[in-house]
């Protein structure tokens, strides 16, 4: 019996031992989701000068489609989550990173690059692809199109950008991206073009469960991530 008991002992050791190391761990840890083109473009600068700053704490990025990433937040998979959020999902908060203005994108030799910039009448002459999530943004689209006596022409819509920039390249519409997306898929040589007659713009937020209560190491990421985008548009703008 004594022999029992130390060795149920000895495993009771070894898994509070376990604990604490996976405390320790999370202690040094912040979990980001994202959506890929948030953590292609916004993050990897921000998370190069957090670990120059910081080099003992471990930041992960797990790059999800938008409505997993908000959902690894609910189920506790990730501390925070950076992506597009409008605010209307109430079991979550917010803290605004950045507002981006939304542009097309499209091929050099594509009739829109020549002046790089075009009006709802000129746009609606060519299917309008975009991501899933902007299903908002596309119904705010087609209504002010409506008012011109217009409809949009049927468009793909995906998940993934790299599936949209290939569609893209195959000739199959115009792509509609925030401002910042835009600039990277500017080298692989396609053109920019400005959007008249309609305000378009994407909030980009740092996103946590409303009752959520982040660790020092949480909160310093945030702080960090929030320093380093003001810093960018400042840049941006002079």
């Amino acid at each position: 019996m004594r022999a029992e008991a130390d060795k149920t002992l000895a495993g009771l050791r070894r898994i509070a031992d376990r604990f604490r190391l996976d405390a320790a761990a999370a202690r040094s840890r912040v979990v980001v989701a994202a959506t890929p083109m948030v953590a292609a473009t916004m993050l990897p600068d921000v998370i190069r000068s957090h670990g120059e700053r910081h080099p003992g704490i471990d930041i992960q990025v797990r790059d999800l489609r938008h409505g997993d990433a908000l959902q690894a937040i609910a189920a506790g998979d990730a501390d925070v989550a950076v992506v597009a959020f409008d605010g209307k999902d109430r079991r979550f908060r917010s803290q605004t990173l950045r507002n981006e203005d939304m542009v097309l994108i499209v091929p050099p030799n594509h009739p829109l690059a020549r002046s790089g910039r075009a009006t709802l009448d000129e746009i609606v002459a060519f299917p309008l692809m975009m991501l899933e999530q902007y299903e908002t943004m596309k119904a705010r689209i087609a209504a002010e199109v409506a008012r011109h006596g217009l409809t949009l022409k049927p468009a793909a819509s995906a998940g993934n950008l790299n599936t949209l920039v290939g569609m893209l390249d195959a000739g199959m519409g115009v792509l509609l991206l925030p401002r910042v997306m835009a600039r990277r898929s500017l080298q692989a040589g396609h053109v920019m073009v400005e959007i008249e007659d309609i305000e378009l713009y994407r909030r980009f937020c740092i996103v946590m469960l409303r009752d959520a209560r982040p660790t020092p190491v949480v909160r310093r990421f945030c702080r960090h991530l929030r320093e380093e985008m003001a810093e960018d548009a400042r840049r941006l703008s002079s």
